[in-house]
């Protein structure tokens, strides 16, 4: 593994607020935030550029591992993502990325680049993701799995889509169907819950209230 382990890490699925509450729990604690999403679209983002063909796994392992990916960690910070040198922050959350990422992540040697760079940013950190306390970082004492139900998720994920300029609005609850079952069913580092996590239904409750219950988590034993 890298140079450290992360603060905390933040899993579940897509709409469940993990981002909003995984950056104001950085800015909290005043720690890194890493969103590994962002890195799964980066390069998602340059094989569709590229004309990349999303069933030829080899060819897509082999971008993963030859791009410069840099993100900022700062939470305080606007989000800022570079493929070799070239910010592509505002088109990560295109519609045809937000269609096809699911695909490009679930390939296993996609998976193990962005796991080494993983280790190499996250040293103390909030990190988010699908995978990050039940694959990319196990041994990790204080991990966290967020989730809500879908009529939520669907809502919050609609509003992001405004907040982005998408015009994929009307697509969010098939793709979050979608979303589901392929992360649910993928062979390499399915969904779940992380063993021992705390599970946090945030349905009900606002970024600030989901970041008090996870601050009372970490200062408990």
């Amino acid at each position: 593994m890298g140079s450290g382990s992360p603060l905390v890490t933040i899993d579940g699925p897509a709409g469940a607020g993990k981002s909003e509450a995984a950056r104001a729990l950085a800015r909290r604690l005043l720690v890194r935030y890493v969103d590994s999403g962002s890195i799964y679209r980066a390069i998602t983002l340059e094989a569709l550029d590229r004309g990349f063909d999303l069933d030829d796994t080899q060819a897509l392992q082999e971008l993963a591992a030859e791009l410069k990916i840099e993100v900022e960690t700062d939470p305080a910070k606007p989000p800022l993502v570079k493929v070799n040198g070239t910010p592509v922050t505002t088109r990560l959350r295109s519609p045809r990325v937000d269609e096809t990422v699911s695909l490009v992540a679930k390939v296993p040697g996609v998976r193990q680049a962005v796991t080494r760079l993983l280790w190499d940013l996250s040293q103390g950190a909030v990190v988010e993701g699908r995978d990050m306390g039940s694959v990319v970082f196990p041994g990790v004492r204080k991990k966290v799995f967020l989730d809500a139900n879908f009529e939520t998720r669907v809502e919050r994920r609609s509003r992001q889509a405004g907040d982005w300029g998408s015009d994929s609005t009307e697509h969010i609850e098939e793709d979050l169907r979608t979303r589901d079952e392929i992360d649910q069913l993928r062979e390499s580092a399915p969904l779940r819950i992380p063993q021992g996590a705390l599970v946090i239904d945030s349905t009900r409750l606002s970024v600030g209230e989901v970041v008090d219950r996870i601050v009372l988590y970490l200062n408990s034993k």
